[in-house]
C-alpha cells in the first residue's frame, strides 16, 4: 500500500523503505518552546522575577495564563511590588472620601498611608489612571477626589506638616524655609507621571472624557498644591499661566514624544477662553487669546527646535481637522499671534 508519510498536523512518519522521516523544523520549533516553557514554569523564583517587572494592569491579568503565573501574580499584589497599586486600587478611593470629612476617625493606619506614599513613588503613571476612574456624579467636579489624593501625596501633606514645624522654629532663616518649603511644589514630578498616563490613553479620541479629565486634574491640583497662583474657580485666568513656558512648556519639553506632548494639550481645557487679553514674550503689546496662542506660548523657550517644530505643526494641523474645527472653529482672522 501506499507510504506514510509526514501527516499535516506534524506527525512523525516514515518512507516507503521504512526509515524514520524526521519531524519539520516548526515542530522542533515548538517543542523546544514548550520545553523552554516547562523549564521556566518549574522554577517558581524565575517566574516570580517575571511577574514583579510586568506593569501593574498586565500583572492583574497574567493570572489566567497558567497556575505558577497566578501564584506569582498573587504574590506580586499582595506582598510584592505591587502591594501598594493594589491597595490603593482597593481602599484609595473610600480612604481619600473619608478622609476629607470633617470629623470622625482617621480611615487609614500608618502603615496604609505609608503604602498609599510608596504606591505613588513607584508608580505614579500608574496611580493617576486609577485615581482617574474615583469619579462620582455627585461630587464637585469629576476630578474632584482624583485632586484630594494627589495633593495628599505631592508634594504631601506630611511634607506640608514638617514645614509648617519649621516656621515655628525660631532658629530657621527665611532662606532656608524657601528653599526647603517648595522647590518646585512637585510640579515636574506630577507632568512626569502625566506623561506615562497619558500613554496609557493615547488611543482614544483625542477629546475623549478621559482624556480630558486628565488634563482638568491636573488643573484641579495646581488650585491646591499652588493656590498662590492658581485661584480656584479662575479657569479664565489660570489657563493662561498654565501654558507659560515657566510651567507647562518647561516640563512638557522633557517628555520623551513632542507629539504625545502636543496630544496632552490638545485634550485640555486651552482653546476656548474667549476675552483673555495675556502678555506674550514674542509681541510688544498684550494680544488677545486665539487657537494658536497655546503652542506659540508652551513652545516658547524650548531649546529643541525640531522638539518645538514637531509640536507646534501637530496641533496646528489637529485645528485644521474636523474635531479641530468642531471643538475651536473658524481660523481667526488676521495675524496669528
Amino acid at each position: 500500500m501506499g507510504a506514510k508519510f509526514s501527516s499535516a498536523s506534524g506527525e512523525e512518519g516514515s518512507d516507503a523503505a521504512g526509515t524514520p522521516v524526521p519531524p519539520p523544523e516548526s515542530l522542533l520549533a515548538r517543542r523546544r518552546d514548550s520545553q523552554s516553557q516547562q523549564h521556566v514554569l518549574s522554577q517558581p523564583d524565575v517566574v516570580q522575577r517575571f511577574v514583579e517587572y510586568l506593569p501593574f494592569d498586565e500583572v492583574t491579568k497574567i493570572k489566567a495564563v497558567a497556575r505558577p503565573f497566578r501564584t506569582a501574580a498573587r504574590r506580586a499584589l499582595t506582598r510584592g511590588r505591587w502591594r501598594p497599586l493594589r491597595f490603593l486600587d482597593e481602599r484609595g478611593k473610600s480612604a481619600t472620601r473619608e478622609s476629607i470629612r470633617i470629623s470622625g476617625a482617621a480611615p487609614l493606619t500608618s502603615d496604609e498611608v505609608d503604602l498609599l506614599h510608596e504606591a505613588w513613588a513607584i508608580a505614579p503613571g500608574e496611580v493617576l489612571r486609577i485615581i482617574l476612574d474615583w469619579y462620582q456624579p455627585h461630587e464637585p467636579s469629576s476630578t474632584y477626589l482624583a485632586s484630594v489624593f494627589l495633593r495628599y501625596v505631592e508634594p504631601g501633606i506630611r511634607y506640608q506638616q514638617d514645614i509648617d514645624e519649621l516656621r515655628k522654629c525660631p532658629r530657621t532663616t527665611t532662606c532656608l524655609l524657601s528653599f526647603l518649603a517648595r522647590p518646585d511644589g512637585g510640579f515636574a514630578r506630577v507632568v512626569a507621571a502625566f506623561e506615562s498616563c497619558n500613554s496609557k490613553l493615547i488611543d482614544l479620541p483625542l477629546r475623549d472624557e478621559a482624556r480630558k479629565r486628565m488634563v482638568w486634574l491636573l488643573c484641579t491640583w495646581l488650585t491646591r498644591a499652588h493656590h498662590d497662583v492658581f485661584q480656584p474657580g479662575l479657569p479664565r485666568s489660570n489657563i493662561p499661566i498654565l501654558a507659560s513656558p515657566e510651567w507647562l512648556g518647561n516640563e512638557l519639553e522633557l517628555w520623551a514624544n513632542p507629539i504625545e506632548a502636543a496630544k496632552f494639550v490638545i485634550s485640555g481645557p486651552f482653546w476656548t477662553i474667549p476675552g483673555v487679553t495675556i502678555d506674550v514674550p514674542w509681541h510688544g503689546t498684550p494680544v488677545q487669546w486665539n487657537v494658536h496662542t497655546p503652542r506659540r506660548l508652551i513652545t516658547y523657550g524650548w531649546k529643541d527646535r525640531r522638539a518645538a517644530s514637531v509640536f507646534d505643526r501637530h496641533m496646528f494641523d489637529w485645528t485644521r481637522t474636523a474635531e479641530g474645527r468642531a471643538h475651536c472653529g473658524d481660523p481667526p482672522p488676521g495675524p496669528q499671534w
